[in-house]
């Protein structure tokens, strides 16, 4: 019990620190002058949701020819048809909201903030307590293993601006940007 107590103490603190220096680089990278259209054009999420588009359409062409040929009936054809025109919906949204947060990336910086306040008042802490935890652990998993995995909230979050920061450092590289990403952050 004392060295899972230890372990979630230090991953807890070691996430609040990445936070601490979170806010440090998103302060640099608000005073940037930065172009979104540059942003756009080399964007990792973007181009990856945008392969995946295409792959979905690859496939729906793929199925019509298995229609045409007869591998399919038609029910299995508009079946498998109305699965991936909603899924290449849904990364149409996707895209359309990535293209939305970098279009407006200083707001979207500021956005990404209001989750880290959440983290940010337990940057001066030493001792975790149970109010803590319940604020910044979704989950602690022990593995049979002995191997103890903790899930944040906020994670999808702390990933969506470390895409961003990746994007921009991309494009306008630092020192400061470049050390937080490689870090760890």
């Amino acid at each position: 019990e004392k060295k899972l107590t230890q372990i979630v103490t230090g991953s807890i603190f070691y996430y609040v620190s990445l936070m601490v220096e979170l806010q440090e680089v998103l302060e640099y990278v608000s005073s940037c002058s930065i172009s979104e259209q540059k942003i756009l054009a080399s964007d990792i999420r973007m181009k990856t949701l945008d392969s995946e588009c295409k792959k979905i359409n690859q496939i729906k062409e793929n199925l019509y020819s298995s229609f045409c040929d007869g591998i399919l009936d038609e029910e299995e054809f508009k079946r498998y048809k109305q699965k991936y025109n909603k899924r290449l919906e849904d990364l149409e949204e996707t895209i359309q909201s990535q293209k939305n947060e970098i279009v407006n990336l200083l707001e979207t910086i500021e956005a990404q903030k209001e989750w880290m306040r959440y983290f940010l008042i337990y940057k001066d802490e030493t001792q975790i307590d149970r109010m803590m935890i319940s604020i910044l652990v979704k989950h602690i998993k022990i593995e049979s293993s002995k191997r103890v995995h903790i899930d944040f909230w906020f994670a999808d979050e702390f990933e969506n601006i470390l895409a961003i920061l990746a994007t921009i450092n991309q494009n306008y590289p630092h020192e400061i940007v470049n050390d937080y990403l490689t870090k760890g952050g």
